[in-house]
Order: C-alpha cells, then sequence, then structure tokens
C-alpha cells in the first residue's frame, strides 16, 4: 500500500513468507535469519571474548538476525558462536562447549558477513549436534562460501558427527579441486570456487544427485551408509580435515525432496546467491 500527498510517500509492505511456513516438516534447520513463524526462540548463542559472557541472539521483527544487539553485546572484540539454535522444532541444536574450538561471527567489533548478511565463519573450528539422525534418502540445503582452501587431501564444509560408518560428507576434494558428497562412496560435484554457492545435496545411494545454484549438476553413487548420524560443520566427524568456510543456512529434510526449487529459489532470494 501506497499512501501519501505532496511531495511525502509512506510505503507499506508484507514480510516475506518464511521458508519453513512455505516448505514445513524439515527435520533440522539453522539459519542466521527466521525460517518459521511459529519459532520464538533465538538464532545463535554467542561468546564474547572480552569476559566470555554469553548471551542469545534474536530477530528483528523483519525476522532478520538482531545484529545491533549482536555488535553491542561484542563490543570491539571477537564473538564465538557456541549454540546454532536449530529452528525445525525439533531442538536439534548444534553446540561447541570448548572455547578454542568455536566458529566467529565479529572479529574484532566487525559484523563477519557474505554479501552484506551476517555469516558465520568456520575457520577451521566446528559446531555439533550428535542425536540429529535421518536415514537417506534426505535433502540437503547448504548457503556457503570458501574463504580460503587449506591444501589438503580434503576440506569438510558438514558432516555426521558420529561414527565413520554413519556419515554425511560434503566438502572440497582437492585432489580434483572439486566440491563431493562422501557416504561411502565419493559423488564429484563442481569445481570449487571463493563465489558464495547455494549446494543441494540429494542423498540417496545409487540415485543421489548434486545441485549448484539450483542446477543438476552431477548424479550417482555416493554410497549407502544409513542412517546418517548427527551434524558437524566445518569439520568432518573426527575432525582431521576442516575447513575454512563462511555458511549461513543448513535445512535438512527427510527424504527425497519434491520442492527443491522452490526451497533454492526461497534461499536466494533472501541472500542473492545466483
Amino acid at each position: 500500500m501506497i499512501t501519501g500527498y505532496s511531495n511525502t510517500i509512506s510505503v507499506t509492505t508484507s514480510a516475506p513468507s518464511l521458508l519453513l511456513d512455505l516448505y514445513p516438516s524439515a527435520a533440522a534447520a539453522y539459519s542466521v535469519r527466521l525460517l518459521r513463524s511459529a519459532y520464538t526462540g533465538s538464532a545463535i548463542r554467542v561468546r564474547r571474548s572480552s569476559d566470555n559472557t554469553e548471551s542469545d541472539i534474536g530477530f528483528t521483527a523483519l525476522g532478520n538476525l538482531d545484529t545491533t544487539s549482536l555488535t553491542s553485546f561484542c563490543g570491539s572484540g571477537d564473538g564465538f558462536v557456541t549454540t546454532w539454535y536449530d529452528q525445525s522444532g525439533n531442538s536439534y541444536n548444534a553446540t561447541q562447549t570448548t572455547a578454542g574450538n568455536q566458529p566467529i561471527i565479529v572479529s574484532a567489533g566487525a559484523l563477519i558477513t557474505v554479501n552484506s548478511k551476517p555469516a558465520i565463519l568456520s575457520n577451521q573450528k566446528s559446531i555439533a549436534n550428535t542425536a540429529l539422525s535421518v536415514a537417506p534418502p534426505l535433502t540437503d540445503f547448504f548457503n556457503y562460501k570458501i574463504n580460503a582452501s587449506l591444501g589438503g587431501a580434503y576440506e569438510c564444509f558438514y558432516d555426521g558427527a558420529l561414527l565413520e560408518a554413519n556419515r554425511g560428507f560434503f566438502g572440497r576434494q582437492n585432489s580434483n579441486t572439486k566440491d563431493v558428497i562422501y557416504d561411502g562412496a565419493v559423488l564429484d560435484g563442481y569445481t570449487s570456487t571463493l563465489n558464495q554457492t547455494l549446494a543441494t545435496n540429494l542423498r540417496n545411494g545409487s540415485s543421489s544427485k548434486i545441485y549448484k545454484n539450483n542446477s543438476l549438476i552431477a548424479s550417482g553413487n555416493s554410497g549407502a551408509y544409513t542412517p546418517i548420524n548427527g551434524i558437524r560443520f566445518g569439520k568432518d566427524n573426527t575432525d582431521n580435515t576442516p575447513s575454512n568456510v563462511y555458511y549461513q543456512e543448513f535445512i535438512r529434510y527427510s527424504g527425497s525432496s519434491s520442492n527443491i526449487s522452490g526451497i533454492n529459489t526461497n534461499i536466494n532470494t533472501y541472500y542473492g546467491i545466483y
């Protein structure tokens, strides 16, 4: 609605539909934006470097991360993420209790961003939930950006958080500079770049698929580990293959999603990825 007189114009717009209102029943959902209108919790819990005090950081009225409260809380120091809250309603919060292993979101008083939106930087650290357990087929949506290559054999963007036999690896395979998924067999995806990327990974044994920015890139066998137990961001489940990546959103659905294009479009509309 537009109202006004003379040279004064007042504009009122309705808030965009939230992703989990449009596409409900996610197994787990983590984001720096509000995903579900019924969710009343916070986005993240942050530890500030000045005195190690922790605080929950929520959302603004428009559903964005409350960055004003975040930077005010951190002051001129750093802010480390101790909890990334699960907005699905299933309480699979990702946590890291060891201060030296926590990813960062505020550096020397400055909010870390990708494309003007808040971002968590793994910086070879990790945050995890070990209780989340989903048997393939399952569909992951992950918004990330490589900060710099670490040069190892692999770099893990996210993985299962428990046993090797129940993993769900997504990361960079440096031997062929590809971003790949691995659940017992490697399915090559696409050549890694330093651009912000939306990865959609359908894990379904020999019928697995990898999408990049809403385009199907690869189909084939990613292995048949079942179920995938836990979720860890920033390192693999043994902490041996870390990564240096920014990430903003991860959503896991049980099953082979029939709404891949719609979900990808919603994520891209907010973050401006591709």
